[in-house]
């Protein structure tokens, strides 16, 4: 098979696949440039993680823990896995901030969204690495579960 044979089944594929999704899936216009508010809370949210990463290494110097080392003064683990549990959410946080925002960045749904994620994020960070009640670390993650879980159906619905 020709390398162009292989391109044009490609484009027959994902054609078809737009016709049975949606017959105006792949005419629509969307805008691919994020709003002001998707770049604002991106930045929001990567300002506060590098804010984490430098409590961190904060955290390194004052309980002398040398580089590799993850464990020893429970603060410094709290702090660690405060910046690691940020983290691990951002990675699925950024991707829908995005795929959502190109089509519903001025929707109360999507900013409710993202506002409910970073505070939610926010307060369980603070809240875990000061070592507060369990209730308020479980409230916090609840909130930015139901953001998250907003962003995803919204960024599902871009496809409709």
């Amino acid at each position: 098979m020709r390398q162009f044979d292989k391109f044009y089944w490609i484009g027959f594929f994902f054609v078809k696949l737009g016709v049975f999704i949606n017959m105006n899936f792949f005419t629509t216009q969307f805008s691919l440039s994020p709003s002001l508010f998707t770049i604002l809370i991106i930045i929001v949210s990567l300002v506060f993680y590098q804010s984490l990463s430098i409590s961190v290494s904060a955290a390194r110097d004052k309980y002398k823990i040398k580089a590799p080392a993850t464990t020893g003064n429970e603060n410094f683990e709290r702090a660690y896995r405060t910046h690691l549990n940020f983290m691990e959410n951002l990675v699925i946080f950024l991707p829908l901030v995005l795929i959502a925002g190109i089509k519903f960045d001025t929707s109360f749904w999507y900013i409710g969204a993202c506002a409910l994620w970073l505070i939610g994020k926010i307060v369980f960070s603070i809240a875990y690495s000061k070592g507060f009640s369990d209730k308020l670390k479980i409230g916090a993650n609840v909130v930015s579960l139901v953001g998250v879980l907003t962003l995803f159906a919204l960024a599902v619905l871009v496809l409709f």
